[in-house]
């Protein structure tokens, strides 16, 4: 299967491509710095630079994919807007391209987040879907599109 990893430099989007490749897929990964990607001389990854805030970008690394996995975290910027900037291009690149399978992956409020984060952080964090899908422009755009959104747990 192809797959479009968006946030694969990044380190759960590092586990994802790694898990891909492993199970025989071929990889589109949309990086802003390629150097930063270990897999960038495998033949089975193409690298596409570009930003998942843009459509156009998001769209030219979907184009032939199956899937699209959506690996984007904050990193340690809690009170990033990633989520909600990337949404609406991802659905609209998703569509111009054709692919009907996403996964949206999330760590926040898991692990080593969990310490670092006060109680008003993790409680935000579990509302971040809450909050993308009360947007209207992001809600009306999920609407038809075939989505698994995912957040890690602490044990």
């Amino acid at each position: 299967m192809q797959l479009t990893v968006l946030g694969a430099t990044g380190p759960i989007g590092r586990q994802v491509l790694q898990q891909a490749l492993a199970a025989g897929h071929r990889v589109t990964a949309l990086v802003r710095d390629p150097s930063r990607l270990p897999q960038r001389d495998d033949a089975r990854v193409t690298v596409v630079i570009g930003d998942a805030a843009l459509a156009a970008d998001v769209e030219r690394a979907a184009r032939g994919s199956q899937a699209l996995i959506c690996a984007l975290g904050p990193g340690k910027d809690y009170k990033s807007t990633l989520a909600t900037r990337t949404a609406g291009p991802v659905l609209e690149a998703m569509a111009a391209a054709g692919v009907e399978r996403l996964v949206w992956l999330s760590a926040l409020g898991s692990g080593d987040t969990t310490r670092r984060q006060s109680l008003f952080q993790a409680t935000a964090a579990k509302l971040v879907m809450g909050t993308l899908m009360a947007d209207p422009s992001a809600r009306s755009a999920w609407r038809g599109v075939p989505y698994v959104y995912r957040r890690a747990r602490s044990r």
